[in-house]
């Protein structure tokens, strides 16, 4: 922005600068100039008429001017100013068209003002009605906030100018009856183009950049068509002129931009029917008919205008549905292209050029053919033709997977989606293709990798199968040495009791204990394995009943180590398997029992909505089972759940240290998580979960 424009938009975003921005909100461009010099040539043909016009007529055309000239300056204060100087000379006009409607001489009074001066008595009808239109839109632009309406300035400049041209063609025709009406003031010569070039003016701004509604033919069209259907009914008998002869003014809106243009047109060939009218008003008998035809016609151009509307609509949303269909082509990530009947590409997105490695003003026209390996290729217009006879749809609405062809003849796999577009007359369609390359590496490597894991799979399978055998082997084979070794310490120790020095005994005694431990590691371990492979019996289960039944069969335990089990009242029943559950509080309670030096022993049992574990995860449906005994430290935390791992040997405990090692299984198997919080003389709390969070 630079120039005036910019002086004025750079002061109208100051504080305290006037609010409306009228024409300085247009940049200061060529358009701006000539409008400059036009209106400086009306506003010194206003001058100019003062030897034959009225004084109304010379004052209203060069304030009029004055007006545009001020308004296009870049002053701070040009709005107003050029407001109030447009409002001036519209009350000019106004008061000449009230001398000629009502009769009387209502112009401004010439011999008082100007007594040198050698002037007509009266504005003539046509000059206030150009003036008026003029001075009253200017007003509007000058007190109106923002940018102003270019079909308002379009509107006052037809209207300006098609009366000055008309009036300008009269007088080149020796035609009197276009510039002097019956019982008015003709308008003179030096008038019609001050008026005309007023007129001009507006219609240049109007086509400003900023404000452009067109180009430029359009313009030239409706002016020339409305000054020449102006001239055409006052030049012909009264009973030849009606609004029929605008309707070409209407019709030239199709090329204008803004769809509105066309009531705008209509509007103003509605004023010019009218004034046609006005001119040949004589006292006949056909009078009423040619008022009833104008009507008719202003009527009809209306209609056509409407018309128009309608279909600038129409073809501006199908435009916008067409632009964004475009966009969506352009920015897909899909390769899309469209063919008509004959299979012919008529749109080719940049997408699809990557694609098949060609550019879109190589394949557009081309048949998609071009894009197909056999046997697609040969077979693709058999379908088009079969579609085109009977309508039966194959692979329109559908996905299915065929073979592309690049431009160096590399096949490859697609994914391709087709659907018709709705189109008038002719039918189109739409294909989306993907590229299944990638797709279909990763799916033979998956097959790949599923083979892989099927063989490990059977291999796992060998694995456990042996590793039950092994179990079996170690519960049979491997125990019946041990109750040999059992059996036959026993019996030495019954038979030779008498022989046997005390040291005798007490070997033979350590090696019946040992037997007896050995048997049950072994036992342990096969109840390991199990766990792990066995199905669980999954049923609900209520925990309360589990408890009860774990404390009756540890009754004589509890009392031993004067312990005493408190179980909570919000135990929620849960769908586990019964059996191990049972296992997994019996083994927390006994321990927290045995391993505890507390005089009254006290175990805790209870529910949890949500806890944090160990890893500071939020989990659900927590259990409980808490003690006040000694407590564990951090470093040992871990090492607790490890089989045959104990930290220290309870008074007279014959356990083997594989209890919390079954714990944690029984849970990973109900796909839960255990873990505890303890410190060295603060007791212990073991929380656990039995589903999967």
């Amino acid at each position: 922005m630079t120039g005036n424009g910019a002086r004025a938009a750079d002061q109208s975003s100051r504080p305290g600068a006037v609010s409306s921005a009228g024409l300085s909100a247009l940049p200061a461009e060529i358009h701006l100039l000539v409008a400059r010099v036009v209106a400086g040539v009306a506003a010194l043909l206003a001058v100019a008429t003062i030897a034959g016009s009225s004084l109304g007529t010379v004052l209203g055309l060069l304030l009029s001017g004055l007006s545009l000239i001020v308004a296009l300056s870049g002053w701070s204060r040009a709005n107003p100013v050029s407001g109030l100087l447009a409002l001036i000379a519209s009350a000019i006009a106004v008061l000449g068209l009230a001398g000629y409607v009502f009769g009387v001489s209502a112009d401004l009074p010439p011999r008082a003002m100007l007594p040198f001066a050698t002037m007509g008595d009266a504005m003539a009808p046509t000059t206030a009605i150009g003036i008026l239109a003029f001075g009253l839109t200017q007003g509007w632009i000058s007190f109106s906030a923002g940018k102003p309406s270019a079909i308002v300035i379009f509107t006052s400049g037809l209207i300006a100018s098609g009366i000055g041209l008309a009036t300008i063609a009269g007088y080149a025709t020796g035609i009197d009856g276009v510039y002097e009406w019956p019982d008015a003031t003709a308008m003179t010569p030096v008038a019609a183009l001050a008026l005309w070039l007023l007129g001009v003016s507006h219609l240049v701004l109007a086509r400003h950049p900023v404000l452009q509604i067109s180009s430029r033919l359009p313009f030239i069209i409706a002016t020339l068509a409305l000054a020449l259907g102006l001239f055409f009914d006052l030049a012909t008998p009264p009973y030849l002129g009606a609004g029929f002869i605008y309707i070409p003014v209407v019709l030239s809106a199709v090329w204008f931009v803004d769809r509105r243009m066309a009531f705008a047109l209509a509007a103003v060939c509605s004023i010019f029917t009218i004034l046609g009218y006005a001119a040949k008003l004589q006292h006949l008998d056909q009078e009423q008919q040619r008022l009833i035809g104008r009507m008719f016609g202003v009527v009809t151009d209306f209609i056509v205008a409407a018309l128009i509307y309608y279909f600038k609509r129409v073809t501006d949303e199908n435009q916008q549905v067409r632009l964004r269909f475009d966009a969506l082509m352009d920015n897909s990530p899909d390769a899309v292209m469209t063919i008509d009947a004959l299979g012919t590409i008529r749109q080719f997105n940049p997408a699809a050029e990557r694609l098949f490695g060609r550019i879109e003003g190589d394949v557009v026209g081309q048949n998609i053919k071009l894009l197909m390996p056999e046997p697609y290729h040969s077979a693709h217009d058999g379908y088009l033709s079969h579609h085109a006879r009977t309508g039966e749809r194959h692979i329109i609405g559908t996905i299915r997977e065929v073979n592309g062809q690049r431009s160096d003849g590399t096949i490859f796999p697609l994914d391709l989606s087709v659907s018709e577009l709705p189109s008038h007359g002719r039918k189109e369609f739409v294909g989306v293709l993907r590229d299944l390359t990638a797709r279909k590496r990763q799916e033979g490597n998956l097959r790949d990798a599923l083979g892989r894991l099927s063989a490990y799979a059977a291999d796992l399978e060998r694995s456990n199968q042996e590793l039950d055998d092994f179990a079996y082997i170690a519960s049979h084979d491997l125990k019946e040495p041990l109750r040999g070794i059992h059996n036959h310490s026993r019996f030495l120790l019954e038979d030779y009791d008498d022989r046997l020095e005390d040291d005798g005994k007490r070997r033979l005694g350590r090696l019946l204990h040992l037997s007896q431990r050995m048997e049950k590691l072994v036992n342990d371990l096969l109840y390991f394995s199990r766990i792990g492979r066995v199905e669980l019996a999954i049923r609900p289960t209520d925990i309360k009943a589990v408890l009860r039944d774990v404390v009756s069969t540890i009754e004589q335990l509890l009392e031993e180590r004067h312990a005493r089990v408190v179980v909570a009242d919000n135990l929620p029943e849960v769908v586990c398997d019964t059996v191990r559950v049972t296992e997994v509080f019996r083994n927390l309670i006994v321990n927290a029992v045995k391993y505890n030096d507390s005089a009254l022993k006290v175990v805790e049992i209870g529910y949890l909505e949500t806890h944090t574990d160990e890893a500071g995860n939020d989990r659900s449906k927590v259990y409980f089972v808490r003690d006040n005994g000694k407590g564990i430290a951090s470093e040992f935390h871990e090492d607790i759940f490890k089989m045959f791992k104990r930290l220290e040997r309870a008074d007279h405990d014959a356990g083997t240290g594989v209890g919390l090692t079954f714990v944690r299984k029984i849970v990973q198997r109900h796909g839960g998580h255990i873990w505890l919080e303890s410190e060295p003389g603060s007791g212990t709390s073991f929380y656990f979960t039995l589903a999967p969070e």
